[in-house]
């Protein structure tokens, strides 16, 4: 059922993991990856789901943290892999 709704699967754990890998080629692309867990949670997760709203709501934290660390916001696009 997931896998018929989120096409391109991501999580917190497998960032991190590319994180202390040395995956990721820009801070854009971690950013990228960040925003499609969100991205898929609200795909798969519909309004008013606790799930949904701890997504939103870290989310929402996320851009808090990321903004105050003026960190550079990258365009919607795929990150490199």
């Amino acid at each position: 059922e997931y896998r018929d709704v989120v096409h391109e699967p991501m999580d917190l754990g497998t960032i991190r993991e590319n994180l202390r890998n040395n995956q990721y080629k820009t801070i854009e692309d971690v950013y990228q990856h960040v925003k499609l867990v969100f991205r898929n949670c609200r795909a798969f997760n519909p309004p008013g789901d606790p799930v949904r709203k701890a997504g939103d709501k870290l989310e929402q934290h996320f851009d808090k943290l990321w903004k105050g660390a003026k960190l550079p916001i990258a365009s919607p696009t795929d990150p490199a892999d």
